[in-house]
């Protein structure tokens, strides 16, 4: 991914309610596999 694309990733992120705090630990998790950061599910409703 370019920074481009990852730019449009966090903001689509925050679009669907997360907040900063989430994804970084969302890529913690991602990164690193550490349970402490797996997240939860979200509960989004779809139109």
């Amino acid at each position: 991914m370019n920074m481009q694309e990852v730019s449009r990733f966090f903001i689509a992120l925050r679009e669907m309610g997360l907040t900063d705090k989430e994804i970084g630990d969302l890529m913690i998790y991602v990164e690193s596999g550490n349970d402490e950061y797996k997240p939860k599910k979200l509960n989004i409703q779809r139109d």
